[in-house]
């Protein structure tokens, strides 16, 4: 089991990305919920570890957003 123990922008942190996926959709769900009382949020993902992390959908449109804790993008992204 991994612990936290002080708050520090470490990019080797095993949960920084989880952490702030949590993050992004806790904001996300707030606008929504208080701003944009139509939309849904959702995410997509299929085997083989292609995914968009929130997927924003109203009516018929939709807006896919991609959560990166990196502090740059690599190819493989």
């Amino acid at each position: 089991m991994v612990g936290i123990t002080k708050f520090q922008m470490d990019y080797e942190e095993p949960l920084l990305g989880a952490l702030f996926e949590t993050y992004v959709a806790q904001n996300l769900l707030a606008i929504i919920g208080s701003r944009w009382k139509e939309a849904q949020l959702y995410f997509w993902g299929v085997k083989g570890g292609h995914e968009v992390d929130f997927v924003i959908e109203v009516g018929r449109k939709c807006l896919a957003i991609k959560v990166k804790s990196s502090a740059r993008w690599q190819k493989k992204d």
